[in-house]
C-alpha cells in the first residue's frame, strides 16, 4: 500500500509519500515547496486569498502526483495559521473538496469564527 502526508504549513507544503514493505515503510518520495500561507497573516487573523490559492495550487500538483504514483490513501495536516484562522472553514472547505477521492472518513468542516 502506497500513502502519503501532506503538511500545510505557514511558510512551506511538504509532501512525503512511503510504500508499506513487510518490514516497515520506504519513503518514495520527500518534497517541500514555498506557499507562505502564513503571509499577510496579522492581528485580523485571516488568511489571505493569494496565499490560499497558492497552497491550494501546490495541493493540486501534489495530489496529482499522488495519482501518479498510485497512493491510495493521503492525510492532509495543517499549522498553527490555520488552525488559528478566523477564516479557517473557507480553507478547510477547499482542501476537502480536493481530497474526496481519498477520503476514507473526514470530519466536518469547522466553522469560521468571524
Amino acid at each position: 500500500m502506497r500513502a502519503a502526508v501532506i503538511d500545510l504549513g505557514s511558510n512551506s507544503a511538504l509532501l512525503l509519500v512511503g510504500e508499506r514493505t513487510a518490514t516497515g515503510w520506504r519513503t518514495l518520495l520527500d518534497t517541500a515547496r514555498i506557499t507562505r500561507l502564513g503571509e499577510g497573516f496579522s492581528a485580523e487573523k485571516r488568511l489571505q486569498p493569494q496565499a490560499i490559492e497558492r497552497t491550494l495550487q501546490v495541493l493540486d500538483e501534489y495530489l496529482e502526483t499522488c495519482r501518479a504514483m498510485g497512493v491510495e490513501q493521503v492525510v492532509v495536516v495543517a499549522t498553527a495559521v490555520v488552525r488559528e484562522a478566523c477564516n479557517q472553514a473557507v480553507f478547510a472547505t477547499q482542501v476537502r473538496e480536493r481530497l474526496r477521492r481519498y477520503a476514507l472518513t473526514t470530519p466536518p468542516p469547522p466553522q469560521d469564527a468571524c
